[in-house]
């Protein structure tokens, strides 16, 4: 079985997302633009966490797909 496309646009838009959110929670940053021009660090961050929230995610997508097989 293959994974939608859809499903894995879903999954990298909500990484991002709450990659950003992340990001905006830091106690330093007080606007967007201290989010991408501030520090290059953020920007290292932000790619970071993105990729673990992605990992997570396909994981889950994985789970549910074989889960799906069993049932």
């Amino acid at each position: 079985m293959k994974t939608s496309k859809s499903a894995i646009a879903i999954v990298v838009v909500i990484s991002v997302l709450l990659s950003l959110i992340l990001g905006i929670l830091d106690y330093e940053t007080q606007s967007l633009y201290d989010l991408f021009f501030g520090d290059s660090g953020n920007i290292i961050a932000i790619i970071l966490y993105a990729s673990i929230f992605s990992c997570i995610g396909f994981f889950l997508l994985f789970l549910i797909k074989q889960l799906k097989n069993i049932l």
